[in-house]
């Protein structure tokens, strides 16, 4: 089968072991390709709409993983030219590599590129690890002289190894919009994180995906059936989707079973953004060449390892004891007159409890941020990466006494939450059990707002700018890839703090602050009170239809995910039933 508009620029990347050089006339390559290092091959087909007949074509191919990837060889030829000069060099498109090579400078002459026609070339990167092609700073050139126009702007794709998570995704014909699988690709439920990555200056604009998860090795990718596979559609309804420069938009793909010694493939057609198209009158059109045709690219992931470093992600705490902040303490005493005229100063310990900050999805009142991989090649490896605390929600378990002057007092409420004009930036050292658990532990670091709010109504009162506070781990905490049975949306997506495991801070003065891993909200908890009681009762009371019928209510009620509401979704709610006050008895 063939796709429209093909040979405007294909790109099939084959990450096969052992393609040798192209069998035509023009080919060079060089370093080494011999397993075990990775090679990742690719076609590529760019028209020459510059106005001019070309004789040349010169193009950079690389990579930008983490630092310890490097380039160990490379390919490339082309029927159209009579020689082909590939160098390695140490660029990965960020003007910063770290040590070693990172792509190939790929120099094709004595070409035969008529104005309005195409040429069409392969390509091969080889890579110590990973699996990641790029293409930048492509031309076409008549006797030297550069022509004006790109035939393709800079970008690329990568595709992730496989981690446990999802739902298996979708495996009827097509993929229902969430990515097609064919044949068995093992057992579980497994993510493929597929990202679309923009290196131009310019916006891009992403017009669709297509994904194909398969035990079948496909050499020619335009044979597979590309017209049955149904277009990427999340719950943004994206793509189409703007990629700012420099930026990335990613797809968590969902299959059963991992796929492991099978394949992803892609495809997808990507353009310029027009002018104010992506939210910003400054978004530029780049100019491919004078051709508003989207470039359509096709891609080949083989699935050689399963994924193991911990992936950048949000993890969610609840408070399981009290814990205290101490005025006169850890943070400055409250000085006289701040609760009004004539109000004393304030010194002494105050408890404070966890607040859910959405009830409706978890009981988590604390969210932190790991904004890097934790890389952990191999058992007993480690990794230390930096934490953000993003949300913090506790309150006073009793409001506190303020005395005035004049022989009154007054009470107050006591709110603390994490002050975000202060972005203060902790560590996670995250280890990879060798023979048993996987380990991990925090120092995380904050500028704390505290709101005091007088009981029974009044404005609130704010402490001015405080010092950052910081409580590190007792002892290390157990983790593990797979998720809990029933995760909180935005966590993980493959580092979650084992259930049920209290996890010790310790505060500059010694005072614990103890985290438990947060629970989702339980379905039958429809008040979102954090219980499931009589009052839920009442609520699936009033859904309750019957085998085959729709809920007879506005609530999610069908907790099977069948279409009804009848004796199996009470057999849910029964499960979760605990009464008022307690947590739900259902994982």
């Amino acid at each position: 089968m063939k796709s429209r508009n093909q040979e405007t620029a294909v790109v099939a990347l084959c990450a096969v072991l052992g393609w040798g050089a192209p069998a035509w006339s023009g080919a060079g390559d060089v370093g080494d390709c011999d397993p075990p290092n990775v090679e990742v091959r690719a076609k590529l087909g760019m028209r020459n709409n510059t106005g001019q007949d070309a004789n040349d074509f010169h193009f950079y191919m690389y990579q930008n993983d983490r630092p310890n990837v490097v380039v160990t060889g490379a390919k490339a030829g082309s029927a159209q030219c009579d020689n082909v000069n590939v160098a390695l060099s140490t660029d990965n498109g960020t003007g910063n590599p770290p040590p070693g090579n990172h792509g190939a400078n790929v120099d094709m002459s004595g070409c035969d590129i008529p104005n309005g026609e195409a040429i069409e070339v392969e390509i091969s990167l080889c890579m110590n690890e990973k699996n990641v092609l790029k293409i930048k700073d492509a031309y076409f050139t008549s006797d030297g002289q550069k022509l004006e126009g790109k035939p393709m702007p800079d970008q690329g794709w990568r595709t992730g190894r496989p981690f446990p998570g999802g739902d298996g995704g979708n495996r009827t014909p097509g993929g229902g919009g969430r990515g097609a699988q064919e044949g068995s690709g093992g057992g579980g439920h497994w993510i493929h994180r597929v990202c679309i990555e923009n290196d131009d200056t310019s916006w891009l604009v992403l017009e669709n995906l297509k994904l194909l998860a398969s035990m079948t090795y496909y050499p020619a990718l335009d044979a597979i059936d590309w017209a049955s596979v149904l277009p990427i559609q999340d719950a943004n309804g994206e793509p189409p989707v703007c990629i700012p420069p420099g930026g990335r938009w990613c797809y968590d793909f969902q299959t059963t079973g991992s796929y492991l010694g099978g394949h992803v493939y892609l495809y997808y057609t990507i353009r310029p953004a027009a002018p104010g198209e992506c939210g910003s009158p400054a978004a530029s059109r780049l100019t491919l060449a004078q051709s508003d045709e989207p470039l359509e690219e096709f891609g080949d992931h083989p699935v050689d390892a399963l994924e193991t470093d911990a992936l950048a992600g949000l993890d969610f705490w609840q408070t399981h004891d009290p814990t205290v902040i101490t005025f006169g303490g850890t943070l400055p005493p409250i000085p006289a007159d701040f609760f009004g005229p004539g109000s004393e100063p304030f010194v002494g310990t105050v408890a404070l409890k966890g607040v859910a900050l959405d009830p409706c999805t978890s009981n988590a009142d604390t969210i932190v941020r790991r904004p890097a991989d934790a890389w952990l090649p191999f058992p007993g490896a480690s990794d230390a990466v930096p934490i953000e605390l993003v949300a913090l929600n506790l309150q006073s378990t009793a409001p506190i006494r303020v005395e005035y002057r004049d022989g009154t007092s007054a009470f107050f409420d006591v709110f603390l939450t994490a002050d975000h004009r202060f972005v203060e930036v902790g560590i996670m050292q995250v280890m990879r059990g060798e023979t048993g658990e996987n380990l991990f532990g925090m120092q995380i670091q904050y500028v704390p707002q505290v709101t005091f709010v007088p009981v029974g109504g009044g404005p609130p009162l704010f402490l001015p700018e405080l010092p950052a506070q910081t409580m590190f781990s007792l002892s290390p905490g157990p983790w593990d890839y797979a998720p809990p049975i029933r995760p909180i949306p935005g966590s993980g997506p493959n580092f979650y703090a084992l259930p049920a495991v209290q996890h010790t801070m310790v505060q500059a003065d010694g005072s614990p602050h103890t985290l438990v891993p947060a629970r989702a909200r339980p379905a039958p908890d429809f008040d979102c009170d954090g219980d499931v009681d009589v009052n839920d009762f009442a609520v699936f009371q009033t859904c309750f239809n019957g085998p085959g019928n729709p809920p007879s209510c506005d609530w999610d009620a069908d907790f099977d995910d069948d279409g009804d509401a009848d004796v199996n979704d009470f057999a849910v709610f029964q499960a979760c039933f605990n009464g008022p006050g307690q947590p739900a008895a259902c994982p």
